[in-house]
């Protein structure tokens, strides 16, 4: 089984909720293929936010600085900020 770890980066209704459901969603599809993804990291700039995000959708870690992890290739970056903000 190929794992590749997920930086999600962003808080809100997209970083918080849709995009980690759609990538747990989308690993239904891909195990029988020998594919996963890991969700990894969740980043934005509330820590409390951050916390219910990584709990809830088993986050391995939750930073409120993506900026250090972007040197990580390990990562896979998954960015949910407003287009403007980009």
């Amino acid at each position: 089984m190929k794992r590749i770890n997920v930086l999600v980066i962003g808080q809100g209704f997209m970083g918080g909720i849709a995009h980690p459901r759609a990538i747990l969603e989308a690993n239904q599809q891909l195990r029988p293929r020998g594919l996963e993804f890991l969700l990894d990291c969740v980043a934005g700039r509330d820590a409390a936010r951050l916390a219910v995000t990584q709990q809830r959708y088993g986050f391995a870690r939750a930073s409120t600085a993506w900026e250090p992890l972007s040197g990580e290739e390990r990562l896979v970056w998954n960015i949910t900020a407003k287009t403007w903000a980009q």
